[in-house]
């Protein structure tokens, strides 16, 4: 783990004059009128091209450790994350693995005045693990990460499993003045987390889950889920205002994640109904659920209108309508390969009407990502138009994808090349977005990893800037 991030730099333009001795004749008054026309025409920049702005040429890779499965498929199906990112103000740029924390500026360089270089520690205890979950941004510029931590070994649904949250100050120091001694989330008992949010009042929302019942399933013993989603005050203790009392709504559905919130703080989630004891051959669909800002249960819908052999819920965004998005992932029977979805439902759960039709279902685009493309996050712009991020083939390996719909729906070709905006790592890189969010700037940012022979150890995690046009 550590080193320095990959060197993909260029100078800016104003560093670039500061260096160069002035030509008899120009003036200052010539630069800047000079600068200000090539800002000018960055910000009338093509929709889905590279922003240059962001270290030199729209990309950036910061060396990391590969990352490791966890195991525990027998007590969730959801898969462990390697990283998570968030806007931070100021156009910054904000990440996190299961060991560190990493500050950007808007340029792509590090922020120094956090943790020094840009940088710091998750302060896991010695003898535990921790499994991240998630990175938010309070209204402060503090930093939120939210996983799981748990003794070195342990299986899933351990009862020393806990709930950690920290919250890091601008500087990158730890807020010792939240939870015990800076880490919140103990308190709510045996659990761990599957996702972060924040509300308007930078209130943490947490989902997760406790397996510790046995249960048989076909000859195996397996462990069914307890989920729960909880808030945190500021301070870090559990929410007493929140779901009766004690801070926790208990959900009898399984594996509940991808946690965002309403304009009114009202929390949306996804759980996926236990198929591991159901019959092979029958569909399941996600189920998404809506709790009142009081911690109740508002409402609760399946994510499609129609069955599949399996969907998951990959990635779920509000948009400003209070509009529900859903990226859904179908598994195709009897080998058949996946198909995507992206479904869109009205605050009351029905399909919308005015977003799309795929194969007469209203409310739903399928397929919106080029041929061998692979999706895997989503949100909303303010004119509530839809991005989706992943993966697609490249001529030298495998690089990010950005595609956007507009808010009917519709493909928009003029985005990047034919509606695909794509950045590449380099020769034989193999690189996946996971995360896509807009910084304060209205720019598209993807985040995922990247591996390639060319990085130390193989592993790193990857960036990438879009201009998101006017």
């Amino acid at each position: 783990m550590g080193g320095e991030k990959t060197s993909w730099t260029a100078d800016t333009l104003m560093s670039d004059f500061a260096r160069r001795p002035l030509r008899r004749g120009l003036s200052i008054c010539a630069i800047a009128v000079a600068v200000s026309a090539l800002v000018a025409a960055g910000a009338l920049a093509k929709a889905g091209d590279p922003d240059p702005g962001f270290d030199g040429e729209g990309r950036l890779v910061i060396k990391a450790a590969g990352e490791t499965t966890k195991g525990n498929f027998e007590v969730t199906r959801l898969p462990s994350i390697s990283m998570a990112s968030a806007a931070g103000p100021k156009g910054e740029l904000v990440a996190a693995n299961r060991r560190r924390v990493f500050r950007y500026r808007a340029s792509g360089r590090p922020r120094e005045h956090f943790g020094g270089d840009g940088r710091v520690a998750i302060p896991t205890p010695a003898g535990t693990s921790f499994q991240l979950a998630g990175v938010v941004v309070d209204s402060g510029g503090r930093v939120l990460v939210a996983g799981t931590t748990e003794p070195m070994g342990a299986g899933g649904g351990s009862l020393d499993a806990r709930v950690s949250v920290y919250r890091f100050m601008p500087d990158g120091k730890i807020d010792r003045s939240f939870g015990v001694h800076g880490v919140a989330g103990a308190s709510l008992g045996p659990m761990e987390a599957t996702g972060i949010a924040l509300d308007s009042l930078n209130r943490p929302v947490l989902t997760g889950f406790t397996a510790l019942t046995p249960f048989a399933c076909r000859m195996t013993s397996i462990y069914r889920n307890t989920t729960t989603v909880a808030r945190l005050t500021t301070s870090g203790s559990p929410d007493r205002t929140f779901a009766g009392g004690d801070g926790i709504f208990t959900d009898p559905l399984e594996d509940p994640h991808l946690p965002t919130l309403t304009a009114g703080d009202q929390v949306v989630y996804v759980s996926a109904p236990d198929q591991r004891c159901a019959d092979p051959d029958a569909g399941s669909v996600p189920v998404a659920s809506i709790l009142s800002p009081g911690g109740d249960l508002a409402l609760r819908f399946p994510v499609s209108s129609r069955g599949s052999y399996l969907l998951e819920a990959t990635s779920l965004a509000v948009d400003g309508q209070n509009r529900i998005v859903i990226l859904v992932t179908g598994s195709l029977p009897e080998g058949g390969g996946f198909r995507q979805d992206v479904y869109r439902l009205l605050p009351d759960g029905s399909p919308d009407p005015e977003f799309g039709v795929n194969y007469g279902v209203v409310g739903s685009v399928s397929s919106p990502g080029p041929a061998g493309s692979r999706l895997g996050a989503v949100t909303t712009d303010r004119r509530n138009r839809v991005i989706l991020a992943g993966s697609s083939a490249l001529r030298q390996g495998r690089g990010f994808l950005a595609v956007r719909l507009s808010a009917a729906g519709r493909l928009q070709t003029w985005f990047g090349d034919d509606g695909a905006a794509k950045a590449g790592f380099g020769r034989r890189a193999e690189a996946t977005a996971t995360q896509v969010h807009l910084d304060s700037r209205g720019r598209i940012v993807l985040g995922g990893t990247v591996e390639a022979p060319w990085l130390p150890t193989g592993f790193g995690l990857a960036f990438a800037r879009f201009s998101g046009g006017r």
